[in-house]
């Protein structure tokens, strides 16, 4: 039976093919615009991934192990269905175009809060990273795709999974409102997982960012549950991105992690 795009675009080849090269960028740039002295500069998640790997004696291979397992579980994932292994590419360019046009409802609503809740303010970005003010342009831009690839590993595909088959297998909740549970925990927890503290409980720009984070959130973990992993992690890492440009303007960087 003939495969639509649709289909064919939430395919884990497709899908490791589309990724690929920003899994390459990013680990070509963790060993140069992100490295610092004793390690790298990354985002939370990642970092999490490095830390729990780094525990079982890898050392400095570890760096590149979330990488590694990355394409390893979509090679794997793609040889259980026992499909072919002909890659379209007009599908992967295609996955390039649609996560551009779902990046901006993400950049619209980040305008849209901010200007409501917290005028003047840059778009916020999603990525979460120590020292965002601080960092060059290429190393935002590094960090932006790092934070679509590995937040949305963390906090879509392993907890939406997770969460899902515990509801849905486990304890027999219905489809629906076990998709529903995993968007909202999802949300949740990326909205939380960012550092707000640091902007301050009374400064407007917390509660801008807070709920921005809440909803992009949820926006994602639905494009997950609909699209796949390929294109909400292009939608995401193309939304860093956008708003890591309009945010800098090469002296005074206005936006935050």
């Amino acid at each position: 039976m003939h495969e639509g795009y649709l289909e064919r675009s939430k395919r884990p080849l497709e899908t490791l093919v589309f990724l690929l090269p920003f899994i390459v960028f990013y680990e070509y740039e963790l060993t140069r615009a992100l490295a610092i002295d004793g390690g790298v500069l990354t985002n939370a998640a990642h970092l999490g991934l490095l830390r729990f790997l780094s525990t079982f004696g890898w050392g400095e291979m570890a760096l590149s192990l979330p990488a590694v397992l990355l394409v390893l579980c979509f090679l794997a994932w793609h040889a259980l269905l026992r499909t072919n292994w002909t890659v379209d590419l007009s599908v992967v360019a295609r996955m390039w175009g649609e996560s551009a046009a779902l990046a901006v409802p993400v950049l619209l609503l980040s305008t849209a809060v901010t200007h409501w809740i917290a005028p003047n303010q840059a778009a916020i970005v999603a990525a979460s990273v120590d020292d965002w003010d601080a960092l060059s342009f290429p190393a935002r831009i590094a960090v932006s795709v790092g934070a679509g690839l590995y937040e949305e590993m963390v906090f879509r595909m392993m907890l939406i999974l997770a969460l899902h088959a515990l509801l849905k297998d486990a304890l027999a909740v219905p489809d629906r409102l076990a998709k529903l549970v995993c968007v909202t925990a999802s949300a949740c927890a990326f909205a939380l997982y960012h550092p707000l503290a640091e902007v301050g409980g009374q400064n407007p720009l917390f509660a801008a960012r807070f709920l921005f984070l809440l909803l992009a959130g949820a926006y994602w973990a639905g494009l997950f549950l609909g699209r796949g992993f390929g294109i909400v992690a292009g939608s995401h890492m193309l939304y860093d991105v956008a708003a890591s440009i309009l945010a800098f303007d090469g002296n005074a960087p206005l936006s935050g992690p």
